[in-house]
């Protein structure tokens, strides 16, 4: 039986400060990170259902970027960053 292995990401653009300005991660492999709540206005109820659908359909982890920040990173499953 062959493993199933699914990467989602999304890359979210924004017109905002810095247009054209994409942010890259040094090297050392920190990633600066934006908060979806206060930052972009979304909904945590909508992140939380998100996550719930994401976790009921066999997804192993879930990274959404915003301008290259990091916006909501998530694993599922029993999976984690390694």
């Amino acid at each position: 039986m062959k493993a199933r292995v699914a990467v989602f990401v999304v890359l979210w653009m924004w017109a905002g400060p810095g247009i054209g300005q994409t942010y890259f991660p040094p090297a050392d492999g920190s990633w600066e990170t934006v908060d979806p709540e206060v930052e972009l206005g979304w909904c945590p109820a909508a992140m939380d259902s998100l996550d719930a659908f994401l976790a009921a359909n066999g997804t192993r982890a879930f990274l959404l970027l915003q301008g290259g920040r990091i916006a909501h990173e998530a694993y599922f499953n029993g999976h984690d960053s390694l």
